[in-house]
């Protein structure tokens, strides 16, 4: 194994797609240097789940692609890294990741308030909740605008941080980032990231590559008219970061100024 020190991080990443999130935290590494006992397995864990099976069954693939696994390997939930089928309103275990990601999934929940508060639930004390999504900045008299029929939750910033801040999540970092947001390099990466596994032909067949492609120019025209409503001030697009409080500490906190 290699002498790396990193520091532990239990993640888990909500709506995980095809997992490229996990390869911002795993370094590329030939395919023949896996091995179980490797530091990064036994200081990194990484836990992305999907309601698509689909997406998970492509995630794995990928992860083989990249030499995160070995070609023969079979997933397991036992593995430090993993891709599951399962919703964000499932039960989680509890107090079990210091970081988890939310990437522009939470606007799917159907109920915010109880969606966080399940992921709170399985947060520790003092771990990040990283966020990005999209916002909808009303104006007077404003509904909230069409971005696409399963998009649930689209609400004011405002409503977003009195729901974290009541399920004990204190944001500690925001940064808007609606004027970056390109929906044509957008979607030109995800054209790019479909076209290059069409010779794998075994996980991938040139139908379901076809349907992948459509889906993405349809996702663009989309993502240009939500680019619109931002350049109009009726949504945004953020990114922002919440620690869990520490319910323990504060409590001893609490002690100490009443013994003063």
């Amino acid at each position: 194994a290699r002498d790396i020190s990193l520091p532990d991080l239990e993640i888990l990443d909500v709506g995980c797609g095809v997992g490229g999130s996990l390869y911002y935290f795993w370094p590329q590494q030939p395919q023949n240097e896996y091995d179980e006992n490797d530091l990064y397995y036994k200081a990194f864990s990484y836990t992305g789940i999907t309601i698509s099976q689909a997406e998970v069954n492509f995630a794995n693939q990928l992860a083989k692609f990249h030499g995160v696994f070995p070609a023969d390997h079979e997933p397991d939930e036992t593995d430090a890294i993993y891709f599951g089928q399962q919703s964000f309103d499932d039960a989680l275990p509890e107090n079990a990741y210091s970081l988890i990601l939310a990437l522009e999934s939470l606007m799917y929940a159907n109920d915010l308030q109880y969606t966080v508060r399940n992921l709170m639930s399985s947060l520790q004390p003092n771990g990040i909740m990283l966020m990005a999504d999209e916002f909808w900045e009303p104006l007077a008299g404003d509904s909230p605008p069409w971005m696409s029929p399963s998009s649930k939750t689209l609400l004011p910033y405002a409503e977003w941080k009195e729901i974290l801040e009541a399920e004990g999540c204190h944001i500690t970092y925001l940064r808007d980032l609606a004027m970056d947001y390109e929906p044509s390099l957008v979607a030109s990466r995800a054209l790019q990231a479909t076209s290059q596994y069409t010779w794998w032909d075994g996980w991938l067949p040139g139908g379901r590559l076809w349907d992948m492609q459509v889906a993405t120019q349809q996702a663009l025209e989309a993502l240009q008219y939500r680019q619109r409503l931002m350049e109009s001030g009726q949504s945004s697009y953020m990114l922002l970061a919440c620690t869990k409080v520490d319910v323990e500490e504060e409590e001893d906190e609490d002690d100490d100024e009443t013994t003063l």
